[in-house]
């Protein structure tokens, strides 16, 4: 059995790669696919799976994919796991603008969700977790360990509103916990940087599901921080199960004031829900 350095190493080898396939083709030319369920896929993703795949099966042969890109979409339990988003934000690189990043995570039997890793290629950085050992930023082969933000109280917390989300159902829910609107940060997948800066505090994902390769990674270096990564009601994630019956969308949030958002979130989607 590989060790768990060996696994974190594996991940920054395959996160650089990554990144260096994307920079190959950023700006240029390459091709552009719409999957079944409407959104984009581009030749560069497929490349990166390709790669992980090749690597993976010459490395950790014993480890499953469940990749944005692979196949197979089913986790079972009894088995390790690497969980792959080739790229993240992939409509940003598409449009040639910042904005999209690297996501990885290990899942194994004994520790679940252990390693969690993002990477930027386009400022060299890749932040990640190890449970119960901390978080920490690589910058041009530097090494730091990432503190945990001084949270500020509670009537100062900071809100992510999705950049490209367009319509107001952010905005209103945002309102009606009482954010100003000075308080709200425009967020795209490099908001990982934004949570471990200080820059940001709290981000809601109102919708039912959100596909483990886009939370895994951030949920293992934001909860070394001190951040709750769970449901909007509290209820903890489960990469092996599916969501909560009705589940009314994902809440990232300092520990300190979980139960309180979630409380305060959770109320005001029942007012709604009754109107």
């Amino acid at each position: 059995m590989k060790t768990q350095d060996t696994i974190l190493q594996f991940l920054i080898e395959q996160a650089h790669a990554a990144g260096a396939i994307m920079l190959q083709s950023y700006r240029k030319q390459y091709d552009i696919f719409t999957k079944a369920d409407g959104s984009k896929v581009t030749s560069v993703d497929l490349a990166i799976s390709k790669q992980f795949q090749a690597a993976q099966q010459q490395q950790f042969p014993e480890v499953n994919l469940f990749t944005e890109e692979s196949q197979s979409k089913e986790a079972a339990a009894g088995k390790n796991y690497f969980i792959i988003d080739e790229i993240d934000g992939t409509s940003y690189f598409i449009d040639g603008i910042p904005g999209f990043s690297h996501q990885a995570a290990y899942f194994d039997t004994e520790k679940e969700l252990s390693i969690g890793l993002v990477h930027f290629p386009l400022t060299n950085e890749t932040v990640y977790g190890i449970k119960g050992e901390g978080a920490f930023l690589q910058t041009n082969g530097r090494t730091q360990v990432l503190k945990p933000p001084l949270f500020p109280p509670p009537d100062l917390l900071r809100f992510g509103h999705p950049q490209r989300y367009k319509g107001k159902k952010y905005q209103y829910l945002l309102q009606n916990i009482g954010a100003d609107p000075t308080q709200i940060v425009y967020t795209t997948a490099y908001k990982t940087l934004q949570f471990i800066r200080g820059e940001l505090e709290v981000s809601i994902y109102a919708k039912p599901f959100m596909a483990p390769w886009d939370w895994a990674g951030d949920k293992v270096i934001l909860e070394e921080l001190g951040f709750s990564y769970a449901y909007l009601n509290g209820n903890e994630l489960d990469f092996l199960n599916h969501p909560i019956q009705n589940n009314p969308g994902y809440l990232i949030c300092p520990a300190i004031y979980q139960q309180e958002l979630s409380q305060k979130i959770m109320d005001n989607h029942q007012k709604g829900s009754q109107h």
